[in-house]
């Protein structure tokens, strides 16, 4: 399995890498949305896949989990969305929105402002996988980043 991004909820009461991006973005950390596209999968679909790998027998190679390519700028517009979603009103003002300058070089994936491009086809077709989107990841995120308390 090749997941990208990890997004979803927590199931660990220690931050992960992904989740504490989502974060930097509420906690005032950042203070600049990254000039960049990502891809993201949800951690309920990563584990889906593994599972209906492990159940069928004719699963085999490499099987690409990726949701979507999607920009910072969108991954922000979503943190405000299910901020308000939540009841969290006051914490929209501390979610950036200016986009930084600097156009990121040297990472995966395609230079902004392009998306990267993606075939997730045979997930699909030999597991059965159906990815969600960036939106309802984002939303299922900031819940558990708020139930574990890693904000007020």
């Amino acid at each position: 399995m090749n997941p990208t991004l990890i997004f979803g909820p927590m199931l660990q009461p220690n931050l992960n890498t992904s989740n504490a991006a989502v974060l930097a973005f509420i906690d005032g950390t950042r203070k600049e949305i990254p000039n960049s596209a990502k891809t993201v999968v949800d951690v309920r679909d990563v584990a889906d896949a593994h599972i209906k790998a492990y159940e069928n027998d004719q699963a085999k190679g490499r099987y690409l989990l990726i949701a979507e390519s999607v920009t910072w700028t969108t991954l922000c517009e979503g943190i405000k969305s299910a901020l308000t979603a939540i009841d969290k009103k006051d914490r929209v003002a501390s979610v950036p929105t200016k986009l930084s300058s600097e156009i990121l070089k040297g990472g995966f994936g395609a230079p902004p402002p392009d998306h990267t491009l993606f075939d997730c086809s045979k997930a699909n077709k030999d597991l059965g996988v159906k990815f969600r989107l960036s939106k309802e990841m984002i939303l299922d995120t900031i819940k558990s980043l708020h139930q574990q308390k890693h904000f007020k």
